[in-house]
């Protein structure tokens, strides 16, 4: 956060890696992850293909086959997965080294501590069992892709993914209507390589990718003449000042939205420091009769300050202060906090 502090949703889910039962799922779906999940999508974008690339997933009937089963092993026996001398390449689906080996041996290096490891296991993988058996109901022997010819197979073609349907800018759906695979994967990794990139200098990207630019070139425009008037014409573009303009206009914003957010940092600090001034100066009313005596508003103060200022351990760990609005239950609470405070001062 802007107060180099956790957020509440921060601070619940640093709590929740503290205990060893969310420990012990985490582990567990991560053993899945390295064993399934990953192998599976690392296979249908080409890994388990000769030349790489996305595959044909009626070719993959082998593969689908053998995930149920698969997971019924580990359901059935967890010490092959937590044991190290169980080869890596029987412990992923497509028989291949692990993705992140360190998680394995991490796990194995704690398996001692944490608590019903193995009934996690079998439980993630039965339902592995449960979900791919009825994922993969079309793969069966004597399903429809069994009945296929492998004629029939190439002339359907159906793509192992579906990065066709997502990830697409408006521009590039009008600039590119013949292909459309991988543009999810390609968008998020020209944001990630080339954060200040222009739009132009996307699309211009994408076309050379999407349209074999390259092979273009060296069939027809490879001669010395092209090349001098390819780079005269970039030269030209660059010098009209058009990505200059768009980077300074870039600039400004971020300068402005960092400035704007100083100032509102710095606006809270004061008003902290402000707050925190006033409790200081503010007596701490020990005498229990003048307590009682004493507003909601002007006992609300007194919480404050024993809260705030002396980090009284009862009142620090209410989490919702608004369980104390009514008066009698801040003022038994204030009173609960004089009594540690002069336990504590005396």
């Amino acid at each position: 956060t802007k107060a180099a502090q956790p957020n509440h949703i921060e601070a619940n889910l640093l709590k929740g890696f503290e205990c060893l039962k969310t420990q012990t799922e985490l582990a567990v779906v991560s053993l899945y992850a390295v064993c399934v999940s990953w192998p599976y999508m690392r296979y249908a974008r080409g890994g388990g293909s000769e030349n790489g690339g996305l595959i044909n997933i009626l070719d993959t009937v082998e593969l689908h086959r053998s995930l149920a089963p698969f997971c019924q092993k580990f359901a059935d026996d967890p010490d092959a997965l937590l044991d190290p001398t169980t080869p890596d390449s029987d412990l992923t689906i497509d028989g291949q080294p692990f993705m992140n080996s360190l998680v394995v041996a991490k796990i194995r290096k704690r398996a001692a501590e944490l608590p019903r490891l193995k009934d996690v296991i079998r439980a993630v993988f039965s339902g592995g069992v449960t979900g791919w058996s009825i994922f993969t109901e079309e793969f069966e022997e004597g399903g429809p892709i069994d009945k296929l010819t492998e004629q029939e197979k190439e002339n359907i073609n159906i793509s192992s993914t579906n990065d066709c349907n997502e990830g697409m800018f408006l521009f590039i759906l009008h600039l590119i209507t013949h292909s459309c695979s991988g543009l999810l994967g390609y968008t998020r990794k020209q944001k990630q390589n080339s954060p200040s990139g222009t739009i132009g200098l996307f699309a211009a990207r994408a076309m050379y990718r999407r349209n074999d630019t390259e092979d273009f070139i060296s069939a027809h425009a490879n001669n010395r003449d092209l090349t001098l008037y390819a780079i005269r014409e970039a030269r030209k573009r660059d010098a009209s000042g058009s990505n200059k303009e768009f980077r300074e206009e870039r600039a400004k914003q971020l300068i402005a939205r960092a400035t704007e957010n100083r100032a509102r940092r710095d606006k809270h600090l004061q008003e902290e420091a402000e707050r925190r001034a006033k409790l200081l100066a503010a007596p701490v009313v020990t005498e229990t009769a003048t307590l009682s005596t004493l507003t909601l508003k002007q006992l609300n103060e007194q919480m404050r300050i024993h809260w705030r200022i002396h980090k009284d351990t009862v009142l620090t760990a209410i989490p919702n202060k608004s369980v104390l609005k009514r008066k009698s239950d801040m003022l038994s609470a204030v009173k609960g906090a004089v009594e540690r405070y002069l336990t504590r001062y005396d």
